[in-house]
C-alpha cells in the first residue's frame, strides 16, 4: 500500500485485482512490483501503446520517477515523443539494424524520423534517398 501510495498510483484499493484494472493501472503496478523487488533495471515494451493520453502521461511521469530513484529503464517504443521526453539515450533501428545511438539532449524529433526514414548507408552516414521496402 505505501509502495503504490507513494508512486501515487490511482487505483481504488491496493487489493484490487490487476485484471479489473485499466492497462495504465496496470503498467504502473508492474512498475511498483519492480521496485519492491529492487529492480536495478526495468524493460518496458511498448508500454504507452494501449493507454489514452492521460494514461500515457502518468505513466511517463511514473517513469521519470523511476530514473530518479536509481532504476535503469529500457524503454522501447515507436512513439518517438515519449522517448524525446524522458530518455536520456535513443537507439535507433531500421529494419532491425541499428542507425545510430543519439543523446536525446542534442537531437529534435526529425533528426530521429530522417534516420528511421532514410537509414544509414554502409560507412555510416545518412542515405541520400529513403529505402522503401514491400513486405507483401
Amino acid at each position: 500500500e505505501e509502495l503504490i501510495r507513494d508512486l501515487r498510483v490511482d487505483i481504488s484499493s491496493p487489493r484490487l485485482s490487476v485484471a479489473r484494472m485499466s492497462g495504465g493501472q496496470r503498467q504502473m503496478v508492474a512498475c511498483a512490483r519492480a521496485i519492491a523487488f529492487q529492480s536495478k533495471i526495468l524493460i518496458m515494451d511498448e508500454p504507452t501503446a494501449a493507454l489514452g493520453v492521460t494514461e500515457a502521461s502518468k505513466l511517463l511521469n511514473l517513469i521519470r520517477t523511476l530514473k530518479g530513484m536509481g532504476i535503469s529503464i529500457l524503454l522501447i517504443t515507436q512513439r518517438i515523443p515519449d522517448i524525446l521526453a524522458i530518455a536520456d539515450r535513443v537507439f535507433v533501428l531500421k529494419g532491425g539494424q541499428r542507425q545510430g545511438i543519439l543523446e536525446v539532449s542534442q537531437v529534435s524529433l526529425d533528426d530521429v524520423v530522417t534516420m528511421i526514414v532514410r537509414g544509414r548507408d554502409p560507412n555510416g552516414t545518412l542515405s541520400s534517398a529513403p529505402e522503401y521496402q514491400s513486405f507483401g
